[in-house]
This record gives structure tokens, C-alpha cells and sequence, in this order.
């Protein structure tokens, strides 16, 4: 009697998440688990973070007003008279442009809200998608175990 071949399971990830998964000794894992997991080895997940971070802090920088400049020059050095000259300089911003800019600034940090959302639920599919490949290849396997050991028996 030849023996009787087991299928065997294999499952690709996208480039971006396969290798950055820390490896857990455990017998099973919940899919929360799983996703947990993901979401903190994943590198799309951590710069749509850091992208909203980067975003939410220039909504107050586009809320400041401008410096004012100093500036100071000297003529006339080696002659008789010299003559130093300062200049301070405010710019008055006129026509709305500050609040432009902190509307430009709250619309960026809602673009990378949305980013961020876009990523997990991205995430959120491809770990879906495996870990229900492995719970079906485990049934698979089950199955094929079990009509080995009733042919056996035969």
C-alpha cells in the first residue's frame, strides 16, 4: 500500500507585512490576537501615525503669527561719519491668510485621519483573510489526518 500524500498549506503576505510579524510558541491564536499583532509590527500603520502626529502639530504652527525681523546694517566704517541703521519689521497679515492656513492645516490632519483608517482597515482584511486561510487549511488537515486513519483501518 503506498502512503497517502497530506495536503500541504501555504500562505503568501504582501511584501509590506510578511517578515515583521513577532513569532508567539502558542497552540492557537484569536483573531483579535492576530490583528493586534499586525497593527503593532506593521510599518504602513506606524507612518500613517506618525503622518497624523506631523499633522495635528502644524495646526498650531499655522496658527502662530509671524516673527518680527531685526535686522541691522553700517555704512561708512572707515570714513568720518559712520552710520548704523536698525529696522524692525512686523508683517501684518491681511485677507484671512492665517485662518486659510489653519483651515489648510485642520483639512491635512483629516486627509491623514482618513489615511490612517484606509491602512487599518487594510490591515484589518489581509489578517482577516489569512487567519481565516489557516483555520481553514487546520480543517483541512483535520480532515485529511482523519480519512488517513480510516483508510488505515480499512
Amino acid at each position: 500500500a503506498q502512503p497517502l500524500e497530506l495536503p500541504t498549506f501555504t500562505q503568501t503576505l504582501p511584501a509590506s507585512v510578511a517578515n515583521t510579524f513577532p513569532v508567539e510558541s502558542v497552540d492557537s491564536i484569536s483573531f483579535l490576537r492576530a490583528l493586534e499583532l499586525a497593527s503593532s509590527a506593521s510599518p504602513e500603520l506606524a507612518a500613517a501615525r506618525r503622518e497624523l502626529a506631523a499633522s495635528r502639530a502644524l495646526i498650531s504652527q499655522a496658527g502662530a503669527r509671524p516673527n518680527p525681523i531685526l535686522s541691522a546694517s553700517q555704512e561708512g566704517i572707515r570714513g568720518d561719519a559712520p552710520e548704523t541703521t536698525l529696522e524692525l519689521s512686523q508683517e501684518i497679515e491681511l485677507g484671512g491668510k492665517r485662518s486659510a492656513r489653519i483651515e489648510a492645516a485642520q483639512r491635512a490632519m483629516d486627509v491623514a485621519a482618513a489615511d490612517l483608517q484606509d491602512a487599518q482597515a487594510r490591515l484589518r482584511g489581509a489578517v482577516m483573510g489569512a487567519y481565516y486561510d489557516v483555520l481553514t487549511a487546520q480543517e483541512r488537515l483535520d480532515l485529511a489526518q482523519a480519512a488517513s486513519k480510516l483508510a488505515k483501518q480499512a
